[in-house]
């Protein structure tokens, strides 16, 4: 207990600095490649993968790695690149893609038809449930697992589903139609988005935004090409289809494109991460080496970098180094939050209390208790919001977090807040 006093002291008198990195899976070199973001160093052999090197998540210090071919998943210090463990699958499985929730990854198996559960302690299977045949991509939503269902036994194309897993039971309670080939989900506006490839020739892709409260498909767009990847996030989806158009966008409220077809906002895109600050773009080339395109996250272009063959997946994710409690101001600027503790959802508001305006320039860092960046807000209006999630869309933890105003150079407040789940 006396630790965990001076650890706290010692974060809210030195809170720390986020440093972005990119980290790109590329299948064909089975290497994972490692962008500073800040001095443009690339590490392309910053970690070794597996055969069919797929899909990744970050989980505290660790990048769990998805190897398909290979049926297995590697625990990777996200620090030194070194491999931790590897957790093998049954054979033939080949794992596609993976989410984690409150220390368990769920993985889907493509060619057995199921999803896998780990838990990230003891890095062992504790269970699996049968869902539609070969699923891919997988998404959390408020409780239960989303995970998009091909059905696909080449050449045959069967009805593509979108099955719904309860996390606490972990059951199979619901399958939802959807369009030819869904390989991909996402959540965006408390909504599913399931994005279908079609066939590669006739029948071209579509997104089919379910409602998860009934479990039925309410709108479908025409996206057009073959899509594959997708990523969700500040109420827009984003769209990567690497064989025709590239990366387009729309918004998650009227579906209406903000990029379309014809004005698209990359001309490639294999895989994409977007976040506060920046969207990630892989061009993924099978021969050469293969391109990661960095742009703000108002679109304008910022870098493009050299990763290895094969970059099929990517993902942004902030290391840190200290800060000194004398760059932390005092002011008469005072956080709130509630509820606090919260469950779901919790509001934080920033005053001045001498003379009672809110800030509005400014983003509010969410904090775990070993001093990490969890999450960016944005402050509208003198509040931001926070859904108890990391900056990967994973749900954090039941325990402490502090949460602290940033405005340009100058820091204002920090308050402590409490999940309970």
């Amino acid at each position: 207990m006396k630790k965990l006093l001076i650890l706290v002291l010692l974060i809210i008198g030195g809170l720390l600095w986020g440093t972005p990195q990119a980290f790109v899976v590329n299948t064909i070199s089975m290497t994972l490649s490692k962008v500073d973001l800040t001095t443009g160093d690339v590490n392309n052999n910053f970690a070794t993968l597996g055969s069919g090197a797929n899909r990744i998540a970050i989980n505290g210090d660790f990048i769990y790695a998805i190897n398909s071919m290979d049926n297995n998943l590697q625990k990777i210090d996200a620090a030194t690149g070194n491999v931790i463990s590897t957790l093998n699958f049954e054979n033939s499985s080949n794992p596609y893609d993976l989410v984690i929730i409150d220390g368990f990854a769920y993985v889907t198996g493509l060619i057995t038809s199921k999803v896998y559960k780990v838990d990230l302690t003891s890095f062992s299977v504790v269970g699996s449930v049968e869902v539609n045949t070969a699923p891919e991509g997988i998404a959390y939503f408020n409780g239960n697992l989303y995970v998009a269902c091909t059905a696909v036994a080449y050449p045959n194309y069967g009805q593509s589903s979108v099955d719904v897993i309860n996390v606490e039971n972990f059951t199979n309670i619901a399958s939802i139609n959807v369009g030819l080939n869904c390989q991909n989900v996402v959540v965006s506006n408390s909504k599913i988005h399931a994005i279908c490839t079609g066939n590669y020739s006739d029948i071209q892709g579509e997104a089919d935004v379910i409602d998860p409260i009934n479990n039925t498909v309410i709108h479908t767009i025409s996206v057009g090409g073959t899509p594959g990847s997708a990523f969700a996030f500040n109420n827009l989806v984003y769209v990567c289809d690497g064989y025709s158009y590239g990366t387009i966008v729309y918004d998650a409220d009227s579906y209406e494109f903000v990029y379309s077809v014809d004005n698209p906002l990359s001309a490639f895109g294999s895989s994409i991460f977007v976040n506060e600050d920046y969207i990630a773009i892989t061009s993924a080339d099978y021969t050469n080496n293969s391109s990661l395109k960095i742009l703000s996250n108002e679109g304008d272009e910022i870098n493009t970098y050299e990763v290895a063959v094969g970059a099929v997946d990517v993902v942004i994710f902030d290391t840190e180094t200290s800060v000194s409690d004398a760059n932390i101001p005092a002011s008469n600027w005072t956080i709130n939050a509630y509820p606090n503790p919260f469950s779901n959802y919790s509001t934080i508001e920033v005053k001045n209390n001498n003379k009672r305006t809110v800030l509005n320039n400014g983003t509010v860092e969410i904090f775990n208790i070993k001093g990490q960046i969890v999450n960016t807000l944005k402050l509208k209006n003198g509040k931001a919001h926070w859904n108890g999630k990391d900056k990967l869309n994973n749900r954090c933890h039941s325990g402490i977090y502090f949460s602290r105003v940033r405005s340009g150079n100058k820091i204002f407040s920090t308050k402590r807040i409490t999940i309970i789940r």
